[in-house]
């Protein structure tokens, strides 16, 4: 596998009413800084900030327009993989894409999340020094995308079998903007996934 170069730039999309945006560039030692934070309406802005910023791999929210990302999937075949919340267990699955089907990773949600704070309680996800006026909508100094940020909340729930697991829950509050910063990390890591051995392509329909 190739490990992530000091100059790849990453790209994570949460897809909803809007399509919220996050880009990172990332630095040595398993840093990142923030580049764009922002909504697009459409995909034809996603493609837009692809070749401005020259990014070198995007996640996609596979859902719930699985028929637009499809395509936004394979027209940047070399660049996107959507991303499905679908593994209740183990490690992120990665299945890259042949013959014209989309690349997909099969994301444990709850592993996910934890990397993706692990990072910025580590210090290691910079964030510009406006960061807290950022994503607009502006309320007692703080902007949508510190809200969103800070709406995800670590619990444990006891499952149907009387096990204890771990979840994030929202109470119903947005938190497009977490998932855009998890689908961004998972692109650095599919820069990796991209060469070399991958798992055998498993059918997803999508």
């Amino acid at each position: 596998m190739r490990a992530v170069t000091e100059s790849g730039i990453y790209m994570g999309v949460d897809v909803g009413m809007k399509l919220h945006v996050v880009i990172r560039r990332h630095l040595e030692e398993n840093r990142t800084r923030a580049l764009f934070i922002g909504e697009v309406d459409t995909f034809e802005e996603l493609s837009e900030l692809i070749t401005r910023y020259d990014v070198r791999r995007c996640v996609i929210d596979a859902q719930p327009e699985l028929h637009k990302t499809r395509e936004f999937a394979r027209a940047w075949p070399r660049k996107v993989w959507l991303a499905f919340y679908d593994r209740e267990h183990g490690d992120h699955e990665w299945v890259r894409g042949k013959g014209g089907d989309a690349s997909v990773v099969h994301v444990n949600r709850t592993q996910a999340l934890d990397e993706m704070f692990d990072l910025f309680r580590q210090g290691k996800a910079e964030l510009p020094s406006n960061a807290r006026r950022l994503g607009g909508r502006v309320q007692h100094g703080i902007g949508e995308y510190y809200r969103e940020m800070m709406a995800l909340k670590r619990t444990l729930e006891e499952n149907a079998q009387g096990n204890w697991v771990s979840r994030y829950v929202t109470e119903r509050k947005a938190d497009h903007y977490a998932h855009a910063e998890l689908y961004c990390m998972l692109a650095a890591k599919a820069d990796a996934h991209s060469g070399g051995r991958m798992l055998r392509p498993r059918r997803v329909r999508i």
